[in-house]
């Protein structure tokens, strides 16, 4: 007797309970079912290399629970960092290599950003330009994105860093860890017009070559890119905005990007000048 035997794949029309997802996971044949083996959502009780098992109510509907995060009355930069890094312990390797898989980047990138996971959702710590964790980006399997509560909004930060070349700022973890990939140092902007502050005191210490907003091929990208880009430019000499062919930084890799189109890009990108306009005086 196989698992599937006792257990069937979910489909688009009857999708994961647990993680609401339609494909990977299994659910058992009764009806309606009273357990699923989930490879996303982490459970007590693992079940091979299949997934974790969830017993469901009487109705086949996922038990409630409820979880709690306690946060010091000081600020939620300690207890931010911890529970980033007890996200970053419950990972299992062949779950994050799927979600890579997945999203067309490494690994590798995503480990650099310090990629966690709750137990339904994947976490990416935000900081601020010195490296203390002001919050956590949560990304569910399904894509939808929002952040734990408590916290603040704060750049995507990844370890190693060579500190030459350009300094790429793309929108969101996942375009961060595309850039990775590509060859370049990077660091995340929490959305399009998100932590302008914290981005130019990075730059200010950092002090890159070259500054390059990667904006989203959308109106509300261009727009932020372009807010970016005359903020920075206050801060510093060489600040320029690109715009992939595609839907975003990642997308343009997952097409076959090269980083030496990057480069091409960032070579004809014009520089973003500081206009300072002062009014004469009046008799």
């Amino acid at each position: 007797m196989t698992l599937l035997d006792d257990y069937r794949r979910v489909t688009k029309a009857c999708p994961c309970p647990i993680c609401e997802r339609p494909d990977w996971c299994l659910v058992s044949r009764d009806d309606p079912p009273s357990r699923v083996i989930c490879s996303r959502t982490e459970s007590k009780q693992r079940w091979g290399e299949a997934g974790w098992l969830h017993v469901l109510r009487k109705d086949g509907q996922r038990p409630v629970r409820v979880r709690k995060l306690h946060l010091s009355p000081q600020g939620p930069h300690t207890d931010l960092r911890r529970l980033a890094e007890d996200c970053r312990g419950r990972l299992r390797p062949g779950h994050l290599n799927r979600f890579a898989e997945q999203l067309g980047v490494t690994t590798d990138s995503l480990w650099r950003l310090g990629i966690g996971w709750d137990g339904r959702n994947w976490t990416f710590p935000m900081s601020n330009a010195d490296g203390v964790v002001l919050g956590i980006r949560l990304r569910t399997p399904s894509g939808r994105k929002f952040s734990v509560k408590g916290g603040k909004h704060g750049l995507h930060i990844p370890t190693g860093l060579s500190g030459t070349g350009p300094l790429l700022l793309p929108e969101g973890p996942t375009d961060t860890a595309a850039a990775l990939d590509l060859g370049f140092d990077s660091v995340g902007r929490p959305g399009c017009r998100g932590a302008m502050r914290l981005i130019a005191e990075y730059i200010r210490k950092q002090n890159p070559t070259v500054a390059v907003v990667v904006a989203d091929a959308d109106a509300a990208g261009r727009g932020g890119a372009m807010d970016h880009a005359g903020t920075l430019a206050c801060y510093h000499r060489d600040v320029r905005v690109i715009e992939p062919p595609v839907k975003d930084l990642r997308e343009w890799l997952r097409g076959g990007a090269t980083a030496a189109q990057v480069n091409d890009a960032i070579e004809r990108a014009a520089p973003s000048r500081l206009c300072v306009r002062c009014r004469g005086a009046t008799a």
